[in-house]
């Protein structure tokens, strides 16, 4: 089980968010509730945050240490259906055998586990700390309480941050869906004609203002 922290100085969790690049779109008053909904926990090296498979509802951002966040290649057994003895993927049974890959190595203000919290599901890795280290943990409730447009460019920026997505074209896919459903929230009737034509364009351009490898922004 993770330490909980108690006594959290809400003016230095505030402090440290606003230099947390996920949050720095949220406006000041957003960004204070929030520091209020989150919780500090602390792991030591090796202890495992959780695992590939696992259920769960929250995010983690990291104040201090840093984690190996690596994912498994899941395959699939298949057996006769006793009654027609024949195979079908409704039978087929998950096989945790597979190479494990090591994906990110997240450090201070960085953050891991935003999958389940986002878009739902299991977990799609497995996250082990290589020093000790201490997170704030946000849950999906507070996570909902932000504004609908806060939400986007959250979502926004993990698609194309980290590329837990099977594929880039995934990646692209969901940052396109993402950003037309940002500029339908705010109406802005010209951007919108705007990026029906030359979105693709700008989506290579703010891909390679983050600083993305060159195989995502191909």
């Amino acid at each position: 089980m993770p330490a909980e922290q108690g006594g959290l100085d809400r003016g230095d969790v505030e402090a440290f968010l606003q230099n947390v690049r996920l949050f720095r779109t949220l406006p000041l008053e957003e960004l204070k509730e929030l520091s209020k909904s989150l919780r500090e926990e602390r792991y030591e090296a090796g202890q495992t945050v959780f695992k590939q498979g696992d259920k769960g509802s929250c995010m983690y951002i990291i104040r201090s240490g840093r984690v190996n966040v690596s994912r498994r290649e899941t395959f699939y057994s298949t057996h006769a259906n006793g009654a027609s003895g024949k195979t079908s993927l409704r039978h087929a049974r998950p096989s945790t055998e597979g190479k494990e890959e090591l994906i990110l190595t997240p450090g201070p203000g960085e953050w891991f586990g935003e999958y389940a919290l986002l878009w739902g599901g299991l977990r799609k890795v497995t996250c082990v700390p290589t020093t000790p280290v201490t997170v704030l943990v946000l849950e999906k409730e507070a996570f909902h309480k932000i504004s609908s447009h806060a939400q986007l460019a959250v979502k926004m920026l993990c698609a194309v941050r980290y590329p837990l997505l099977k594929s880039d074209t995934q990646i692209r896919s969901l940052f396109l869906q993402l950003f037309g459903r940002l500029v339908a929230a705010l109406s802005i009737a010209p951007l919108a004609t705007l990026w029906l034509f030359g979105g693709h364009f700008f989506t290579q351009r703010i891909l390679s203002l983050l600083s993305l490898p060159a195989s995502m922004q191909a």
